[in-house]
């Protein structure tokens, strides 16, 4: 009884170890998508800062 016991711990902390192993790894994978994500928001309000420079300048040129 107490070596099948011993076999039902072992494999639940195997089962665990690989859980917390598997979250890990999601956890880096969603660490990583945020920050591309952040890159991608970044560029995208750059193209907005410059067409709104480049379409400042055009209403300047245009009341000249």
């Amino acid at each position: 009884m107490q070596a099948e016991n011993d076999k039902f711990q072992q494999q639940l902390e195997t089962q665990r170890d690989q859980f917390q192993q598997q979250l890990q790894v999601q956890s880096e994978q969603l660490q990583v998508e945020r920050e591309q994500l952040q890159i991608q928001m970044d560029q995208f309000q750059q193209q907005m800062q410059i067409q709104r420079d480049e379409f400042q300048q055009q209403i300047q040129i245009q009341r000249h």
